[in-house]
C-alpha cells in the first residue's frame, strides 16, 4: 500500500470553543493515481490533506507511507493552496529553484531542473518576472513548477483554483490533468467543484459533515479526456448529486 490512513480520528474547538471532527477515517491512496475529495463547507476536507501530509497529527490511528508511520511532515510531499505562497522579492524561475537551493542541488542541476518545469508549466517568457507582474492563474503555475521541480511523489492540492471562474478554471483542470499525466505523480486535489473531480478523477472520495467521515468512495473507470456531458458522467453526476444532497 503506497498511502495509509487507518482509523483516523482528530478533533478540533473553533473559535466559538464548539468541537468540530475527524472521525474513523480509512483511506488507501495508491501510487499514480488521481484522487479528488469533496464534501460540503466544514466536513474537513483541508484537515483531512494536512493529516495526509503530516502537517496535522491525528489524536488516534495511523498515517503509513511506504510502510512507515508518519510522525510528521512527509518528505516526498508536497502541498499546494487556494493562495499562492511566491516569495515577492524573487523572480518565476528564483522561485521554482529555492527549494532546489535549500536541497543542496549542484548549480548546473539546478538551472536544468527549473527550464525543464518552467517549459512544463508553460512559463516560457515569464522567468524574469516578479509575482506581482503575474496573474492569479500564472503564479499557481509558478507555485505547481516549484512543487514539481522537488520531484515528489504524492502532491496535495487544496483548492489552487477556486478564486478563478469557471471558464479559467476548466483551462486550468485541463492544465492539472496534462501534468500529472507528464508527471506520473500522485495527486489528491480537495475541491468543491463535482464536474471538476468528474473530470479528474480516478476516484471520488464523498466526506460528510458533523462529524467528518468518508460517506462513500466512487471509482471512475472512464478514459480521458472526458465528456462531462457523456451519458455514463451524467449518470454518476445524478448520483452524486443525489448523496450530496442528503447533507442538506
Amino acid at each position: 500500500m503506497y498511502l495509509e490512513l487507518q482509523n483516523i480520528h482528530k478533533t478540533w474547538k473553533n473559535k466559538s470553543g464548539e468541537n468540530y471532527s475527524l472521525q474513523n477515517i480509512s483511506l488507501s491512496i495508491l501510487q499514480n493515481e488521481f484522487v479528488c475529495i469533496i464534501g460540503p463547507s466544514g466536513c474537513g476536507k483541508t484537515s483531512l490533506l494536512k493529516i495526509m501530509s503530516g502537517i496535522v497529527i491525528p489524536d488516534i490511528g495511523k498515517v503509513i507511507y511506504n510502510d512507515t508511520i508518519v510522525d510528521k511532515e512527509v518528505n516526498g510531499c508536497s502541498m499546494i493552496f487556494q493562495e499562492p505562497s511566491l516569495y515577492p522579492w524573487k523572480t518565476v524561475e528564483e522561485n521554482i529553484e529555492l527549494g532546489l537551493i535549500f536541497q543542496k542541488y549542484p548549480r548546473q542541476t539546478r538551472k536544468e531542473i527549473v527550464a525543464e518545469k518552467i517549459k512544463l508549466a508553460g512559463l516560457e517568457n515569464f522567468e524574469k518576472l516578479y509575482p506581482h507582474q503575474l496573474s492569479g492563474g500564472m503564479k499557481q503555475k509558478t507555485q505547481l513548477a516549484r512543487v514539481l521541480a522537488l520531484n515528489p511523489d504524492i502532491v496535495f492540492l487544496d483548492e489552487p483554483f477556486a478564486a478563478m471562474d469557471e471558464i479559467l478554471k476548466n483551462k486550468f483542470d485541463n492544465y492539472l490533468l496534462n501534468l500529472w499525466e507528464k508527471e506520473q505523480k500522485t495527486f489528491v486535489l480537495v475541491t468543491h467543484s463535482l464536474e471538476e473531480a468528474l473530470f479528474l478523477a480516478d476516484r471520488i472520495i464523498l466526506m460528510s459533515p458533523d462529524p467528518g467521515k468518508i460517506h462513500l468512495e466512487q471509482n471512475i473507470d472512464l478514459p480521458r479526456p472526458r465528456d462531462l456531458f457523456s451519458k455514463d458522467i451524467v449518470e454518476l453526476r445524478k448520483h452524486l448529486r443525489n448523496e450530496i444532497s442528503k447533507f442538506y
